[in-house]
């Protein structure tokens, strides 16, 4: 995905980051076809309505410059309030998984890339809006560099509530005003940015604490 996020600052067009991420996605399935083959019906409930909030995500992001803006937010809104139903039917016929969980984090982390990308190459936004739509994927880089992968720290505070308003922000630009859609995208832009670097923080934090415990 950083891979793409190169390619989409030199080119034009998202397309960069829907093939990228396509080819991702079809890589982690293939790696993983044994597992999910297991699952009845074939690959679990769960994981199909995960697959179909994807598919109509990297859809919405390749088409979207051909739909009205109201279209847009409305096939992306519909990948957002679809999340949870998938986590609902694992838990409903018992096909909690590892993968399942993995596939249903990264599409919300893309979910993010695309707004952002489409953002950055509609010039409602500078390069900052790719760094905030990226942080997902530094902040899962940034912890093995600092072998910080496996250490437990709690969780930055509001971090829930942070992710809703950022995601907002990301949806803003299709329906609000342009002044406002731009004041609601940067509050979300700066507020998980500083989430996430507090979670990092924390992490740190947790990880020299468990150091100094260990030469102890």
């Amino acid at each position: 995905m950083l891979i793409s996020l190169g390619l989409l600052l030199a080119l034009e067009g998202i397309w960069p980051v829907t093939l990228v991420s396509g080819g991702s996605f079809l890589a982690y399935l293939s790696l993983n076809r044994k597992r999910l083959v297991r699952l009845r019906p074939l690959g679990g409930y769960a994981n199909w309505i995960t697959l179909s909030r994807l598919a109509l995500l990297i859809a919405a992001g390749s088409l979207q410059t051909n739909w009205h803006p109201y279209w847009s937010f409305l096939a992306f809104l519909l990948v957002i309030v679809t999340d949870g139903i998938d986590g609902y039917l694992a838990r409903r016929y018992q096909q909690q998984s590892e993968i399942g969980a993995t596939l249903d984090i990264e599409t919300d982390a893309l979910l993010c890339f695309v707004l952002a990308a489409i953002h950055y190459q509609s010039g409602f936004a500078g390069g900052w809006i790719l760094l905030a739509g990226s942080l997902r994927y530094l902040y899962v880089l940034a912890l093995p560099l600092f072998r910080l992968e496996k250490v437990e720290a709690p969780a930055a505070p509001y971090a829930r509530l942070i992710g809703v308003l950022f995601v907002s922000g990301l949806l803003a630009p299709f329906v609000l005003p342009e002044w406002l859609a731009f004041s609601t995208l940067a509050l979300g832009c700066a507020l998980v940015a500083g989430s996430f670097a507090l979670s990092f923080g924390l992490k740190y934090r947790a990880g020299n604490l468990q150091k100094r415990a260990r030469l102890k």
